[in-house]
């Protein structure tokens, strides 16, 4: 994953943006501020992003006219933060033009397993999860035509998988399987990170002082649990931990179904993470609404707001102090035609922080 540490970007809400359109390597639309712009980042699915770029002197006629026209599944989009990438991915849908605008509708990278079929036999027994994942992706660019970087790590889950080409299947049905159990995906400004689900926190801190919003402290019992069993597809069982745990409350089980769990490394593995969270043995846990946005005053830069990144979350305003493991899941951004930027994280919590 990046790293945490602050760069030469601005603060969040503050950010200048600007994006231009390539084809082939070719700049079509040079760099420009924009007059708005909707992007986003999310852990294991594609990431989307609605730009809306001003009209400026003959755009529109080279734009739909020109042998470097504007084209759906070819034209590149790279939005620029303070001079910086945080997005990048293709017009994968529509695009729009009025006189004064043009809005363009992109994907990421992942985008392009929806849209592509794998057209080798991949037979694999006891791989790596992240090795099974780079020979999809391979498969995806065969032909080297898509431009993006991939930064991996094994996930340490075996599994065995077997995807023939006479099935037709696009590589996002076998790709999400093996998100589904053990391996995290997410793309940051055309580079995809590609590891396990790890659950260790980072250097960062965020106080709810850095939160435009209500953090909540919650008690509930549908987030604790003293044994985590797992059912996948072909029988497959897991359950964890082995030996009762010792706690002060009553035993109660949690039971996930899922048919995508194809073998019982990754059951085991997906049962060890459940547990993970809900085994904490402080009886609180910290809940931050859904669209609340991240402060100027928040130590943090964009490109460190990384789906699967583990942040510890401190409050120090409700009715006793809690520190959490919180998950990044999704980040929405969201700039105006006056350039006002909001930064909405998605977190999901994972456990309590040690010494809290």
């Amino acid at each position: 994953m990046p790293s945490l540490a602050r760069t030469t970007q601005g603060p969040l809400g503050c950010g200048s943006y600007t994006a231009r359109l390539v084809n082939d390597g070719q700049v079509i639309l040079d760099s420009r501020r924009v007059t708005s712009v909707l992007w986003n980042r999310r852990a294991d699915e594609k990431s989307t992003s609605t730009l809306t770029l001003p009209v400026q002197g003959t755009d529109l006629t080279a734009c739909c006219e020109s042998s470097q026209r504007i084209e759906p599944l070819r034209t590149e989009i790279i939005i620029s933060r303070d001079a910086e990438p945080v997005w990048q991915g293709w017009l994968m849908g529509d695009v729009g033009f009025t006189r004064d605008n043009i809005v363009v509708n992109g994907q990421d990278i992942l985008g392009w397993t929806e849209r592509r079929v794998l057209n080798s036999n991949h037979v694999d027994t006891n791989v790596d999860l992240t090795n099974i994942a780079l020979s999809y992706l391979g498969d995806v660019n065969a032909a080297s035509d898509l431009p993006f970087v991939i930064i991996s790590t094994l996930s340490g889950v075996l599994a065995t998988r077997s995807v023939l080409a006479s099935e037709y299947k696009y590589a996002w049905g076998p790709l999400k399987e093996l998100l589904d159990t053990g391996l995290d995906a997410t793309v940051v400004a055309g580079v995809l990170y590609l590891g396990p689900e790890t659950v260790t926190c980072g250097t960062l801190q965020l106080r709810d002082t850095d939160i435009d919003g209500d953090p909540e402290l919650k008690l509930d019992g549908a987030q604790r649990a003293t044994r985590v069993i797992v059912v996948g597809g072909n029988g497959i069982v897991a359950t964890y931990p082995p030996a009762p745990p010792d706690v002060c409350y009553h035993a109660a089980d949690y039971v996930q179904q899922d048919d995508k769990i194809l073998d019982q490394a990754s059951a085991d593995n997906a049962a060890q993470l459940l547990y993970a969270r809900l085994s904490s043995s402080f009886p609180y846990y910290l809940s931050i609404p859904q669209g609340s946005t991240l402060k100027p005053s928040a130590p943090v830069h964009i490109n460190a707001l990384v789906p699967g990144n583990v942040f510890q979350v401190y409050v120090g305003s409700l009715c006793l102090p809690v520190g959490m493991a919180m998950r990044l899941t999704a980040l929405d951004v969201e700039v105006g035609p006056g350039g006002s930027e909001q930064v909405r994280p998605t977190f999901e919590p994972l456990g309590d922080l040690e010494g809290d």
